[in-house]
């Protein structure tokens, strides 16, 4: 038997940063995962820190706000990032602080926004959320969320007025967003012939039975009988944000199904109603504190404990009856509740798991996660400092940091709801900045160029049309041919085209392969043309000359392990954020307020309301310190290069790098099979990929630093295993 391996090898350089010459060994771990004898004290500690001010919070008399002005409050609070790891004691110190400056959302005085309330189911939901730290794109990877998500949009529709939920639907990080899906499925359902990118499945019914739930208040229907539905338009939209307090975000890639399926499955104590969003110590305490210790047992320590299965693998039918997953009018009870945690948690894949080495995204920090569930607890939305002061200065403060890593003083910065989103800021801003007049309709079209293929989603959805998109060829190794791209533009030029953007890559998805930046941005001075860095998976690298590059694509979640989803769009030119996407609403960005209105930073935002994605990085940051990054990585790093030793040694493994003595199509059925097994073992997650007409080969990713070099050897003895008698 011949397996073909590729591995996703971390650069070596790729945090190289100045550093102080002496630096002290803090408490803070590196490991991208909670060991129960360095962590249960200190997580324990945060969340009754946490659960203090759930509670406290929530009162009545409790002021809503303790307002400090931006510059005061950067004096007040050590927000800065250094090199060295911190203390468990200034990080539980770094929690206090947060939540003393931080808004009262939950509070019933909190009257300023529509999102309002910390619904303690949808928090446990939340919570849930976080431990869990999946992405939700196939069954394999999130198969209850999968099925959770199926559940609610379906009820949701149903809801609406389509008959019996048909149609289709998603959810989406935040109403602008959701809007902008209704906008560009509408254009295609009418305009067929442009190509459009993220699409919903269409069924042979009209329009109204094929639609995105797009968050908009829906009131009318929140609280009455699924069964006696409103009608409503073909676009109408349905926020879990608004009508039932739950956490502020939804989005693609994170599983909030989880936390909305949840709160809509009305759960209250045998003793008490509480269908008010808020949570008391009375009639919720004691189901939180065993909601939570269900969590830390069974996803946070069990979960992430090498001796553990990474998964048990259901098929989707069989789940369907082990979950009883109907949203009823009726109300449950919290040990029906408390049920349901363990039973997701039971069937979710843990990515915590060093045996986990599937996708870009891993670990389970536990840093990381201390600032989610703060995050889920103050549940704020970031546009302005008004509404989340502290957030906004920690957000200028990690993007600040991340420029001057990438190599500019000067510059801006947004985090985005993935990295797909990241690169549809850059489509945007480049197209801007090329032809300022499409803003407000201008005709002119304009031509780019690019190697890879979420960027190109975002010139159908932006109404440019795919057929305006130059693939570039690229070379065995899948990195971009340069004469290639400049005959492209050529060719674009004698078209009649304006081509305006390159999207280069540094760390592609499959091949790990970096893009020759320099020599693009060379061709880029040349032509006049926007260069764009999609370093989602190897942000950290540190190019000569990065400094070139007009913009960059950053997702923290993948390579530094930071809990899904963190993802950030870096660019060097100020204020032309603004300028693409500032509308002013006068609604939420006043002229005259009595603070400095230039924290106020959401206008520059496609979205408006956003969730706070930043401060678990920034947690993390202040934990770990640089160093703690930087162990990480040369410890991943050197896990990739002792497998790629081990793999050499073996015959019946061969590295892709070097052309397969056989292609043949017994060998490209080889990794399904043994994935198939693998699954169903649940010992292990990998994943394979064909390219290039090779057959399938294992893609092997090191992200988890708390893998050894006893796993590795384990590792490839049981891939020998799972390829026995195929």
């Amino acid at each position: 038997m011949s397996a073909l391996v590729r591995l996703s090898l971390p650069i070596r350089h790729v945090l190289t940063y100045k550093i102080p010459s002496a630096t002290k060994r803090m408490t803070c771990t590196y490991l991208p995962i909670p060991i129960k004898e360095k962590h249960e004290d200190f997580m324990r500690k945060s969340i009754d820190i946490i659960l203090k001010n759930v509670f406290e919070g929530t009162k009545k008399d409790a002021k809503v706000c303790n307002f400090i002005h931006p510059k005061e409050l950067f004096e007040t609070m050590d927000l800065e990032l250094k090199w060295c790891q911190s203390t468990h004691e200034c990080m539980l110190k770094a929690v206090e602080d947060i939540l003393k400056y931080s808004h009262k959302t939950g509070n019933i005085w909190f009257l300023n926004q529509i999102f309002a309330c910390v619904d303690p189911y949808g928090l446990i939901g939340g919570f849930l959320t976080d431990a869990i730290n999946v992405s939700v794109f196939t069954y394999e990877v999130s198969p209850v969320v999968i099925v959770m998500e199926d559940v609610i949009l379906r009820s949701m529709r149903k809801a609406v007025g389509w008959p019996d939920g048909k149609g289709d639907g998603m959810f989406s990080p935040g109403g602008s967003m959701s809007n902008g899906y209704g906008v560009n499925l509408a254009r295609c359902y009418h305009c067929p012939d442009l190509w459009c990118a993220l699409l919903v499945h269409e069924e042979s019914e009209p329009l109204s039975t094929s639609t995105t739930t797009v968050p908009i208040k829906m009131p009318e229907t929140i609280h009455r009988d699924f069964d006696e539905p409103a009608t409503y338009s073909d676009a109408i939209a349905s926020s879990s944000s608004s009508g039932l307090s739950s956490d502020e975000e939804v989005s693609i890639t994170k599983k909030d199904p989880i936390k909305t399926y949840v709160q809509k499955k009305p759960v209250y104590s045998p003793s008490a109603t509480t269908f008010e969003g808020i949570p008391t110590r009375k009639d919720h305490e004691e189901f939180l504190r065993s909601s939570i210790e269900i969590i830390l047992k069974h996803a946070v320590f069990e979960g992430c404990e090498k001796r553990n299965k990474v998964l048990n693998f259901t098929h989707p039918k069989e789940l369907e009856r082990i979950f009883d997953l109907k949203l009823r009018s009726s109300p449950g009870t919290h040990e029906e509740l408390l049920k349901l945690l363990k039973d997701t948690i039971h069937h979710s894949v843990k990515p915590g798991n060093p045996w986990f080495a599937n996708q870009l995204f891993c670990g389970l920090d536990p840093y990381g996660l201390i600032g989610q569930w703060l995050t889920d607890a103050l549940n704020p939305s970031v546009y302005t400092y008004e509404v989340a002061p502290v957030i906004t200065l920690i957000e200028e403060t990690v993007l600040r940091e991340m420029r001057r890593f990438v190599g500019w003083n000067k510059g801006d910065g947004v985090f985005c709801p993935g990295g797909s989103m990241s690169n549809g800021y850059a489509v945007n801003i480049a197209r801007h900045h090329c032809c300022p007049g499409i803003k407000v309709g201008t005709k002119e079209l304009a031509s780019w160029l690019d190697a890879h293929y979420s960027t190109k989603k975002f010139t159908a959805f932006q109404g440019m049309g795919a057929d305006n998109v130059y693939s570039i060829k690229t070379d065995d190794r899948g990195i971009m041919i340069v004469s290639d791209l400049v005959a492209n533009i050529e060719k674009a030029l004698k078209e009649g085209a304006k081509p305006f953007l390159v999207v280069a890559t540094a760390g592609t998805t499959v091949i790990g392969a970096f893009d020759p930046i320099n020599e693009i941005a060379d061709v880029c001075e040349k032509y006049k043309m926007w260069l764009h860095v999609d370093a989602a998976w190897g942000g950290g690298v540190l190019m000569s000359r990065k400094h070139r590059a007009d913009s960059v694509t950053w997702n923290p979640h993948k390579m530094l392990v930071v809990p899904q989803q963190c993802s950030v769009f870096l660019t060097k030119h100020e204020g032309l954020l603004a300028q693409t996407h500032s509308l002013k609403a006068a609604y939420l960005f006043q002229p005259d307020k009595f603070y400095d209105t230039s924290y106020d930073t959401g206008d520059k935002h496609v979205q408006c309301g956003r969730r706070a994605d930043v401060l678990k990085f920034w947690f993390m940051w202040k934990a770990k310190g640089w160093s703690g990054f930087e162990k990480h990585v040369d410890k991943i790093f050197e896990n990739a290069e002792y497998f790629v030793s081990k793999i050499k040694d073996r015959p019946d493994f061969e590295l892709i790098v070097k052309e397969p003595e056989c292609t043949n199509e017994k060998l490209h059925k080889i990794a399904p099979k043994m994935k198939e097994k693998m699954m169903l073992a649940g010992t292990m997650m990998v994943a394979y990929q064909a390219i290039r007409g090779l057959p399938n080969f294992w893609r092997v990713l090191f992200q988890n630093s708390a893998m050894d070099k006893p796993d590795i050897d384990l590792l490839i003895q049981r891939f020998e295993e799972f390829g026995k008698d195929l």
